[in-house]
């Protein structure tokens, strides 16, 4: 029922609706006659602001982590069993580096 959308689609959904909640507010604002320029302008711009951060640190932490593992599979694939990934974190990426590297180890070690 529901399509899957990439982590990408899904931060730029959050900036856009970050987007219109701040033009919302100031058209809020417009309408009910107590313009406040602080409001209007520094709340919108600061939560658009902090939006854009989250998505690239986000992005970062998430493309980055793909990258390496995709670095590593290719060094796998050539035969380099050399090559493990780096992860020391507790989350998905330092599962999947941790299986990998019992994996590249137990191929390095079969004859």
């Amino acid at each position: 029922m529901f399509r899957r959308i990439s982590i990408h689609q899904f931060f730029l959904i959050q900036l856009v609706l970050i987007s219109v909640f701040s033009f919302y507010t100031v058209y809020l604002n417009l309408a009910s006659g107590q313009f406040s320029v602080f409001l209007s302008v520094t709340v919108p711009t600061l939560l658009f602001a902090t939006a854009i951060v989250f998505y690239w640190s986000a992005r970062q932490s998430v493309v980055g982590g793909v990258a390496q593992l995709k670095r590593v599979s290719k060094a796998i694939a050539t035969g380099n069993f050399d090559d493990r990934p780096k992860f020391t974190s507790d989350d998905e990426f330092g599962e999947i580096g941790r299986s990998m590297n019992r994996a590249v180890k137990r191929l390095a070690l079969s004859p």
